[in-house]
Parts: structure tokens; C-alpha cells; sequence
């Protein structure tokens, strides 16, 4: 479930490399309910996953980012269909990502 910290943004994996900004937005549109549909918008940054090359990953932000959230959204795990594929979203993303694969004894942490 969405939490008060995260503001309304939200990372979203395993969407593939050949969707497009336009594609995922209306994918994200199609989980609003129609009641939803004109309450919530959606903003989207498509980038590459650096951990799964064949994939890429999205951030994207709901406006309003204050109230509720969209109903699929509060699953525990929230996730849906797209093409041949599962798209995961994490709903407890700060804003931090990890740009590149680090073996666990490299990491540093102050």
C-alpha cells in the first residue's frame, strides 16, 4: 500500500523495452477504475534497468499526490498484466534507486 512518505511516486519493473512512454501511461490508465478515471493522472519517466538489461523500468508520480490512491494501488503487492509480462510496482519507493549492480561487500553506507 501506498505510504505517506513516497508522496504519490511510485517505481514500476519488468515493463519491456519496446513500450513506449505513451504505451505504459495508457496501461497504468487501464488499472483506474471509471470513477477513478477522471479523479487520478499519471506522470511517467521511462529509464533502463540496469539490473535486467531487457527490461526497463518506470517512475512514475499520481497527481493529486495528496488523499487516495488509485485502488489498484493498495494491494499489498501491487502488480498487473502487460503484453506477455508482469509489471511489478513498488509502492514504498523514496526516490532512491540503484543506478548500478554493487556486489554486497562493496557497498558503503555512512
Amino acid at each position: 500500500m501506498a505510504t505517506k512518505q513516497n508522496q504519490g511516486t511510485f517505481r514500476a519493473t519488468g515493463i519491456s523495452l519496446d513500450t513506449g512512454k505513451a504505451e505504459f501511461l495508457s496501461a497504468l490508465s487501464g488499472q483506474l477504475t471509471s470513477e477513478e478515471e477522471q479523479k487520478f493522472k499519471f506522470n511517467v519517466s521511462l529509464a533502463p534497468n540496469c539490473t535486467d538489461p531487457a527490461t526497463q523500468i518506470a517512475i512514475f508520480k499520481i497527481e493529486p499526490s495528496e488523499g487516495p490512491v488509485p485502488s489498484f494501488l493498495m494491494a499489498k503487492h501491487p502488480s498487473f498484466v502487460h503484453r506477455v509480462g508482469g509489471i511489478d510496482i513498488d509502492s514504498d519507493f523514496f526516490g532512491l534507486t540503484q543506478l548500478y549492480p554493487v556486489a554486497e561487500d562493496e557497498i558503503d553506507i555512512e
